[in-house]
């Protein structure tokens, strides 16, 4: 059971899942305070004209649910000034942890064939390794990243193994790749907003590297002139404040969104409750909360070429692997070595959990790598493959995949009266990246009805906005429309 999860991990990342086409897409100029070169680290001053009755939002995680969602809402933002007088202009700032990057699991690493050496270094895939397309909205966003020869669509021959019977089934098999590696999808992602000046109506600001580690909310009463109720004031590491929004979108899931939701308080506390989430490798069709695994990935460069059938390998029964992939023929990686990334299974991960960034951790990677490359080369008849390993990066992915859905057809929540809102992989469909995808595309629609539509229900009843507030957690669904045959996994998110 453990191993089926696992596997729907992987796919989380390689795929994202349907949702019904919006009934309009808009293009909107607004000025893109980033870029995939420069450090992401943008905030606006007190004294901007766009801090004058400005629509804030604060997307706090710049994975690929929360990019889509600062996309989706950047392409609204001109048809909700256009229709509301609540507002003047729109300011959207993403918060991303990564030091050097956005993405979240959509990330890379770089090797070097020496510490003293940068000059040869090749940047690889330690976890989403492709993605799949089912879902027309999400195919919009990809053909435009096709014409951008980011994303391109590659045939692999990927295989499914088992331990116990040593079956082996390899099929050739359609999936996108991002080139020249995933980390970056999400950069990319927002390079498709379109570029305004800097006194533009819209504006998108990515800070990073920041923790948002608090929120406050504060009541606003003069509803006479503005349609603010709840605001939000974002603390980061150290109390420092990060600034006032009128929304939050919680774009992250883990310990780390429960106990920010949890700062806001009572105004917080439907969200809250949808954020709570347990660390498990066994699924269970009763838990109240977010269930999620561990999975440790490692990345290496072999000393010769690795005489294999398959470009990526799912496995099925093994004891501590769930998933292979080579660098070198989804990248094209020519000259260059030979480089593959491993993810363990659900069960390894839990059973070789350790703290985070801590020394024991990197300890912990050394055994942990060895033991997963030799069972790798054990399966492809290369024993003590560790040996002949060059170069190797490992990393536990303490919050890896949820092996639960929260049972949402929108596909998000949205808390209307206090102006809060959760995106990701795990809302109503399977874990995988066109699922993350949708999932942000649809939570930006329904920030955006609901500004456009609260004059209305004011004063009646604004929790008519609400969504998936009430919605409660199931085991992962089958998507009778995916481009799958087979159950998706929780490794859904990192294989497809």
């Amino acid at each position: 059971m453990c191993i089926h999860f696992c596997r729907l991990f992987m796919t989380f990342i390689m795929n994202f899942y349907f949702v019904s086409t919006p009934s309009f897409l808009f293009s909107t100029p607004h000025s893109l305070s980033t870029s995939k070169r420069t450090p992401l680290h943008r905030t606006l001053h007190a004294t901007s004209t766009l801090q004058m009755n400005a629509f804030r939002v604060a997307i706090v995680g710049g994975g690929v649910s929360g990019s889509f969602c600062a996309l989706r809402l950047s392409e609204l933002s001109q048809s909700l000034l256009l229709n509301t007088k609540d507002y003047s202009s729109v300011q959207i700032t993403l918060f991303d942890t990564g030091k050097h990057a956005i993405g979240g699991r959509a990330s890379s690493r770089s090797f070097k064939s020496s510490k003293s050496d940068a000059s040869n270094a090749i940047v690889i895939d330690h976890a989403a390794q492709f993605f799949t397309v089912s879902n027309p909205v999400f195919q919009h966003y990809v053909d435009r990243l096709l014409e951008t020869k980011i994303v391109q669509r590659k045939t692999l021959k990927i295989a499914s193994i088992s331990s116990q019977s040593t079956q082996k089934i390899v099929k050739e098999c359609d999936r996108y790749v991002v080139s020249p590696h995933m980390g970056m999808l999400c950069p990319s992602i927002l390079d498709l907003v379109p570029k305004g000046n800097q006194n533009s109506s819209v504006q998108l600001n990515i800070r990073r590297p920041e923790w948002v580690s608090k929120m406050k909310p504060q009541i606003n009463d003069n509803n006479n002139t503005n349609a603010r109720g709840v605001e939000w004031i974002l603390y980061g590491n150290g109390g420092r404040e990060l600034g006032v929004y009128d929304k939050v979108v919680f774009a992250h899931n883990g310990k780390c969104a429960e106990r920010l939701a949890k700062s806001g308080g009572v105004h917080a506390k439907s969200i809250m409750k949808l954020l709570r989430a347990k660390f498990t490798d066994v699924p269970t069709n009763t838990a109240s909360y977010l269930l999620l695994n561990s999975l440790w990935s490692v990345a290496f460069k072999l000393k010769s070429k690795l005489e294999v059938e398959f470009d990526a390998a799912y496995f099925t029964d093994h004891k501590a692997l769930s998933f292979a992939a080579s660098q070198n023929r989804k990248l094209g990686l020519a000259n260059s070595g030979e480089y593959w990334t491993l993810l363990s299974n659900a069960e390894y991960g839990k059973l070789n959990k350790v703290a985070q960034e801590s020394k024991a951790a990197v300890e912990e990677g050394k055994r942990v790598s060895r033991e997963l490359i030799d069972a790798f080369g054990d399966v492809v008849g290369v024993p003590h493959l560790s040996g002949h390993v060059e170069v190797v990066r490992s990393q536990l992915w303490g919050a890896a995949v949820g092996m639960n859905v929260l049972d949402e057809s929108e596909r998000c929540v949205w808390d209307n009266v206090n102006g809060l809102g959760i995106c990701g992989d795990w809302i109503g469909q399977n874990a995988c990246v066109e699922s993350a995808a949708i999932s942000g595309i649809k939570l930006a629609e329904c920030i955006t009805n609901a500004v456009l539509k609260n004059a209305e229900y004011r004063e009646n009843n604004p929790n008519q906005l609400n969504i998936g507030l009430n919605s409660r957690f199931c085991l992962n669904m089958h998507d009778s429309n995916s481009s799958h045959s087979r159950i998706q996994t929780p490794i859904g998110a990192f294989s497809e």
